[in-house]
């Protein structure tokens, strides 16, 4: 109920009225025993005293339901895909990958590269940066390496921040590997900060490219201009996954 002036809770026992209560004193969304199951309004319009139909708790989440999505929120809401919208799951997930990857910060200039096998979250935790991003109006593109076949989006360009998913799970034509490594080169140059995921690193990472010099200046920017977070790292492995 909306709070009105001169809005006084009362304990139970101490209302002046013998009206049942319209829900057995119980929350009409949890069905807990409400701890002040009527509240007195003094005001024109609402005086005398009236039942409350939910726990604080479920008022609490109502309201957050509720509540009206900003022009940030739609945003993310509308790119994301509905697989990657679901809440964090810490039983599946790992939390101290998450929380450390969640750090970025993109006024540092510098790029972000989440490593971890198949299924470690890389890309949920990726979605989940983006979605803060945006919450800080700090403008992103999104886009899976597959896609970088078909040239990348002139938007890329523009942004803030890039972020690219599955990084050499697929193999590019050596002409798309050069416009790769423009890229690379262009964002780190102008300290436009990028995501990046995959599942190799270092040399592995290389040999995933046909051209090896390119590759070898792909890696070697990647390592200079990058922050690395490995999900091997807080899995209980001493492998040091840094970029060789």
């Amino acid at each position: 109920m909306k709070s009105l002036v001169s809005d006084q809770i009362w304990l139970p026992g101490v209302e002046d009225t013998d009206r049942p209560h319209p829900f057995q004193g119980l929350c009409k969304v949890c069905n807990q025993h409400l701890s002040y199951p009527w509240r007195k309004i003094d005001h024109p319009s609402a005086h005398g005293w009236h039942a409350v139909n939910c726990c604080d708790r479920c008022y609490e989440s109502a309201k957050c339901i509720s509540k009206p999505l900003t022009t940030e929120d739609r945003l993310w809401q509308e790119r994301c895909p509905p697989e990657f919208k679901k809440p964090w799951d810490s039983t599946r997930g790992n939390d101290a990958f998450l929380d450390r990857c969640l750090n970025f910060d993109p006024q540092s200039g510098r790029n972000l590269v989440i490593v971890g096998a198949s299924g470690t979250g890389k890309t949920r935790i990726c979605w989940k940066i983006l979605s803060n991003l945006t919450r800080a109006n700090v403008s992103w593109f999104f886009v899976t390496a597959l896609e970088l076949m078909d040239g990348l989006h002139p938007d890329a360009h523009k942004v803030r921040v890039l972020a690219i998913d599955d990084v050499g799970n697929d193999k590019l034509t050596m002409n798309r590997e050069v416009d790769f490594l423009r890229v690379i080169r262009n964002r780190c140059d102008w300290h436009q900060p990028m995501i990046l995921t995959t599942q190799f690193r270092g040399a592995d990472l290389a040999n995933r490219f046909s051209e090896q010099s390119t590759a070898q200046a792909i890696v070697r920017r990647l390592r200079e201009f990058s922050d690395v977070v490995n999900f091997d790292q807080f899995a209980g492995s001493d492998r040091d996954l840094r970029p060789e």
